[in-house]
């Protein structure tokens, strides 16, 4: 007679579970599509898309340096297979083999390019997220300020990014030891540090876009739930769509040709 009540009270919940969330994703599409979310959105990526080049340009002008030995600039490729899409991997190879031996021009003109690209893609995201938070817009200069800010910002996580496989590889090479044993000896380690590092940095990154950017005080719960709702989100969108281009569904190369691993890259 008990697991009657019992179970009647489980299906009221989840029932009431499943009302809430749909009330809650209905009202997240009624606001997102008022505040012009998809006009919003597609200026975000027409400004991410052009800023591809030149950020490449300046991440392999810096990592350059850092890259010297062939050990290192593997450690990146291999990083890159790990969440990048089969047919990037080669043109990505490619590219960062040219741009690593004239990276003195290519970060000259590189930076140019990405100054104007991202200052334009956090100075649109400003602007979505006063929509969003139905604030005004800060002054001309200051906007432009900010953007400049979450720009090295955000070029600093992407090199960390970008420079952790070489980093480990270095640090694996290191007779160091840990709890008594050596790091090399333990690869689960790199591997569960491989797997949260790019998590850490998208929560860290989006994090700090919806703490800072809108024009209105946010309290740091909501921001830090917010990136860790975006950064977890954004990573299993990458998986997923690499695991899709990886399947027989994709055929890119079909329509695309010799432009498939450049279109798949701008899709990523």
């Amino acid at each position: 007679m008990n697991s009657l009540p019992s179970s009647m009270s489980f299906r009221n919940t989840a029932q009431n579970w499943t009302v809430e969330t749909c009330r809650f994703l209905h009202s997240v599409y009624r606001h997102f599509m008022s505040d012009n979310g998809t006009l919003v959105s597609a200026a975000l990526s027409f400004y991410t898309v052009l800023s591809l080049l030149p950020g490449l340009l300046v991440g392999v002008s810096a990592l350059g340096y850092l890259l010297g030995s062939a050990q290192a600039f593997d450690g990146v490729i291999r990083f890159i297979q790990d969440y990048a899409p089969g047919p990037v991997t080669g043109l990505v190879h490619d590219t960062l083999s040219t741009l690593v031996n004239t990276r003195r021009a290519a970060g000259v003109i590189g930076a140019a390019g990405l100054l104007w690209t991202s200052l334009s893609i956090f100075t649109s995201m400003e602007h979505a997220l006063c929509v969003a938070w139905k604030v005004r817009q800060r002054p001309f200069w200051k906007a432009r300020l900010l953007s400049l800010g979450f720009m090295v910002f955000s070029g600093v996580c992407l090199l960390l990014s970008l420079g952790f496989s070489a980093l480990t590889l270095r640090i694996q090479g290191w007779q160091e030891r840990l709890f008594g044993v050596a790091l090399p000896q333990v690869p689960w380690f790199w591997k569960l540090l491989a797997l949260t590092t790019p998590i850490l940095l998208s929560i860290i990154v989006y994090g700090a876009i919806y703490l800072i950017l809108p024009n209105t005080r946010v309290r740091r719960r909501a921001a830090l739930a917010g990136g860790l709702f975006a950064g977890v989100l954004w990573q299993i969108a990458l998986h997923v769509f690499r695991s899709y281009l990886t399947s027989s569904v994709a055929k890119y190369d079909v329509v695309y040709g010799s432009l498939a691993g450049a279109v798949i890259l701008i899709l990523w």
